[in-house]
């Protein structure tokens, strides 16, 4: 990792991390004039290596996860989730990774790295927020 956070460096001088990317797939819908004036925010993520490296990382991310769990017959191991708790937690995670500035990876990986104070926090918070959650979750 510490070496993927190298090349994404020097190559489009940004960090590892990956919330940006959805931000990236949203700007899309940005087809008019008129929309992009209305938004300047999306309007930066529209074009460019630089937004659209995410996306690859993501879904390298994804398939990665597949291959993996797929190579060591843990595939389908899991119960379910119905497609719409799916969708709305995938939401809600999304939601708050753009609220905190940041996914895991990029507060983590490369905030952390780069000693950057917030990022500190934020995973702190991260790790805190996990645990009161898995204690619920589990009764423990």
């Amino acid at each position: 990792i510490g070496l993927l956070q190298l090349i994404i460096t020097l190559s489009v001088g940004d960090t590892l991390g990956g919330s940006s990317s959805y931000v990236t797939v949203v700007s899309q819908t940005l087809v008019t004039d008129r929309l992009r004036e209305m938004s300047p925010y999306l309007n930066r993520y529209r074009t460019g290596l630089g937004n659209w490296w995410q996306g690859v990382y993501v879904v390298g991310a994804v398939v990665g996860a597949l291959i993996s769990a797929a190579s060591s017959g843990t595939l389908g191991t899991v119960p379910p989730v119905s497609g719409a708790a799916g969708f709305f937690g995938g939401l809600i995670m999304l939601f708050g990774a753009r609220l905190g500035a940041g996914c895991t990876s990029g507060h983590g990986l490369s905030g952390t790295a780069l000693l950057v104070v917030i990022s500190f926090f934020a995973v702190a918070a991260m790790f805190a927020g996990g645990t009161i959650i898995g204690f619920i979750m589990w009764g423990a």
